[in-house]
């Protein structure tokens, strides 16, 4: 597969405790993709969940497909509330629909011993393996029905369904997987001693396709699926990649996460290797209800789907600085960070999304992907606005959901009304207009932050920028950095006024007020720009000598609206 400019990513957070790991799943992508310069672009959608389906009488709107068929991937969180919505509609209404009409015929789950979880076996060795699932026919099938109901004859048929073109391309996968791995090894779950049709097939396509594709670097066996599963608990460490139909696929590849300690932290991918049609990459664990709200839901499962969905999009070093990343915080343990499923006292799933999200970094507060989460993706070498789009598919700007710690907003509250206090008795005007506005700096400090970044300035300029010393004088060397910070903002407006504002309304000279009531901005954000601004030029960070002379009125509407775009 080409590795594509920008990956187009659909999120789905769907149900239960997949709301609550999304977030932190988002975050460590944008955390890879901040240190690897990837082009990244998420839209939300609200559908595929019970919510909507009470909503609306379906899990998914009529153009589901449409929609979703312009992205490259699809991560997913969960499905399925069962005191709400029955198991089979919720399930066969997305998730299924998903796989079957997209043609992800390849299930793929990796099965990892990870440091700092205990495998429940006495002896694990070193578990590191693949299931690979063939994901769209076999025993899964609706071919059959029932005859003579309720009487002593009934009689319940469903059949196997296997195609050449099938088991041929999920076998040809399983194949090259294992060529690429060190160990070169891949068996095959069959039963060809108990099913006498299908069984056989399978193991004959097998032996045909290692012969025609000239495999001999290979090692290739086959286990009935019984013994099997007692060979992945008595010894999994010899396994490799293990391929084997729908039904057996799905039993192995919960058995081999299971063995090594936890399927909370499980990955998998629902694949169309191809790329006609998006893959779905999403955590094993389900919706689980029991624990949704408490905050302890482990979300590896979820960072970890997503560094596989950038391992299959060839983005290789960042996929394995995710994988480090979880690794390190998994080894490290600490009870205040790691789950309770894991052995965690006080961890929650915050705490330990956020861990890892510091490791991809690289040890060092990402202090712009943190904030209130109305947070951005890089453009090539920036970022894009994360957009969530409803389930008629129009696209809307909305914050992420995780915000930042109380008590980091409330240090740095405290910090700067410290300094707006000192600058009002040295004679600096600080009004209570203008704390008031402080307060509101103080809550965008990590977003200025960001933007300060974005426009070139380095990062020991942005630290002496944010530091408020005590001596005012000091304070009017930074009016360079926001200067060009404005000026950044002013030629990006001018750039992009275009995409905001329809034809009419750029030709229009209607009154500020009149175009902005006509583009349905509210006031409050142009308010909060202004005391924004405001609050910078009082504090001797902006050079304006006269405070109300905010940029705001030296604006375009439509260049307004794109800053305020950036800032909210």
């Amino acid at each position: 597969m080409i590795t594509p400019q920008k990956l187009r990513i659909a999120v789905i957070p769907g149900d239960g405790i997949g709301k609550e790991v999304m977030p932190l799943g988002l975050r460590c992508l944008k955390a890879a993709a901040l240190k690897f310069d990837l082009a990244l672009e998420f839209t939300e959608f609200d559908f595929a969940s019970c919510d909507y389906y009470l909503k609306h009488g379906d899990m998914m709107p009529e153009d589901w497909h449409s929609t979703l068929s312009a992205y490259d991937a699809i991560y997913f969180g969960a499905v399925g509330m069962p005191d709400i919505v029955p198991d089979h509609v919720s399930l066969w209404g997305s998730l299924l629909k998903f796989r079957r009409e997209f043609d992800q015929y390849i299930s793929l789950r990796p099965c990892r011993l990870l440091p700092g979880i205990p495998s429940p076996l006495a002896n694990p060795g070193d578990i590191d393996f693949w299931v690979v699932r063939e994901n769209t026919e076999g025993e899964y099938s609706s071919i059959g029905g029932k005859i003579f109901e309720g009487t002593e004859r009934e009689v319940v048929i469903q059949e196997t369904v296997m195609t050449r073109i099938g088991v041929d391309r999920v076998l040809n996968y399983a194949l090259n997987l294992a060529r690429s791995r060190p160990k070169k090894h891949l068996t095959s779950a069959t039963k060809s001693n108990g099913i006498s049709i299908t069984m056989p097939y399978w193991d004959e396509r097998l032996k045909a396709l290692s012969a025609e594709g000239g495999y001999d670097d290979l090692k290739i066996d086959k286990f009935h699926i019984d013994i099997l599963t007692a060979w992945m608990v008595l010894k999994p460490s010899q396994f490799d990649v293990v391929v084997g139909s729908n039904l057996f696929g799905d039993i192995l590849s919960d058995l081999g996460p299971a063995c090594t300690g936890t399927i909370g932290v499980a990955p998998s991918g629902n694949i169309n290797p191809e790329g006609k049609f998006p893959s779905l990459f999403e955590p094993v664990h389900g919706s689980a209800p029991d624990i949704y709200g408490k905050g302890i839901a482990n979300p590896v499962g979820m960072i970890w789907a997503g560094q596989m969905m950038l391992q299959h999009f060839g983005f290789k070093d960042a996929a394995d600085a995710m994988m480090k990343a979880i690794e390190d915080v998994l080894a490290e343990g600490g009870s205040h960070i790691i789950t309770p499923d894991m052995g965690g006292s006080t961890g929650t799933t915050e705490s330990l999304g956020a861990a890892i999200e510091k490791k991809i970094l690289g040890g060092a507060a990402c202090t712009h992907l943190n904030g209130r989460r109305r947070s951005f993706i890089r453009h090539s070498a920036h970022f894009i606005m994360t957009k969530k789009s409803d389930a008629t598919s129009s696209s809307v700007r909305v914050r992420d959901n995780q915000r930042r710690s109380r008590l980091r907003r409330a240090e740095l509250v405290q910090s700067l009304q410290k300094r707006v206090q000192e600058y009002e008795r040295q004679g600096v005007a600080a009004t209570l207009e203008m704390q008031q506005a402080a307060r509101k700096v103080a809550q965008d400090n990590l977003r200025l932050r960001a933007l300060l970044a974005r426009h070139g300035v380095s990062s020991e300029e942005i630290e002496s920028f944010l530091r408020y010393p005590e001596d005012p004088s000091n304070a009017e060397a930074r009016g360079p950095y926001l200067q060009r910070l404005a000026s950044g903002l002013e030629q990006q407006a001018s750039r992009k006024e275009e995409e905001y504002l329809p034809n009419d309304a750029q030709s229009s000279h209607q009154s500020l007020s009149v175009r902005w009531t006509r583009q349905k901005i509210t006031s409050h954000k142009l308010w909060g720009l202004h005391n924004y601004l405001h609050a910078l030029r009082g504090l001797k960070i902006c050079p304006t000598k006269r405070p109300r002379d905010v940029a705001i009125r030296r604006f375009t509407v439509n260049q307004t609206r794109v800053i305020s775009h950036i800032l909210w």
